[in-house]
């Protein structure tokens, strides 16, 4: 989140979030800068983002704007890659000599 926006943070704490989540503050919006570079300018008058990749940079949703049922679209994706990542762990466990 942007440093403006940081006192809001606290509401994080009364959703029920995946343990692996990261949060983080962007002091001087670096990565607004950056996804606006991939996604378009004007990103900054359509907060929230909302952003899932990995460390690779592979992107797997997007979202600007409120927008209703973005957190249950959001998981939905999460499970998905993970039983992905998952099938691919397996396969590729089971082709080692």
């Amino acid at each position: 989140m942007s440093a403006e926006k940081a006192a809001q943070s606290g509401v994080l704490k009364t959703y029920q979030l995946p343990a692996k989540m990261e949060t983080g503050i962007d002091l001087n919006d670096n990565i607004l800068n950056a996804v606006s570079v991939l996604y378009g300018d004007g990103l900054k008058d359509k907060l929230p983002l909302v952003l899932f990749c990995d460390g690779k940079g592979n992107v797997f949703l997007f979202s600007s704007g409120y927008k209703i049922g973005v957190g249950e679209q959001l998981l939905k994706v999460i499970s998905t890659v993970e039983s992905n990542q998952k099938i691919i762990g397996a396969k590729a466990s089971c082709s080692k000599p």
